[in-house]
């Protein structure tokens, strides 16, 4: 296993070497750092079809072009659909 030192590289590392989520959440510690306000987690890339509790966001269009808008029209779906 890679040699990792914070949290944040150990989920970027597990994301591009499995594919796998990674979640972002306040963190419970009381840093006086500004940039140690968050805790990062990771998640197996199968739950998102398994755990109902996934939710996103997609467009209503297939193809949103080579060059898409940051807002769009959507809807949300359940679980973790490609899309």
């Amino acid at each position: 296993m890679m040699k990792v030192n914070n949290c944040f590289i150990y989920a970027l590392w597990r994301h591009f070497r499995n594919g796998d989520y990674i979640v972002i959440r306040r963190t419970r510690h009381k840093y006086w750092w500004p940039f140690c306000k968050h805790h990062y987690l990771v998640l197996p890339k199968n739950i998102g079809n398994i755990c109902p509790y996934f939710e996103s966001y997609h467009p209503d269009k297939e193809d949103l072009g080579k060059l898409p808008c940051p807002l769009f029209k959507g809807h949300i779906t359940k679980g973790d659909k490609e899309i």
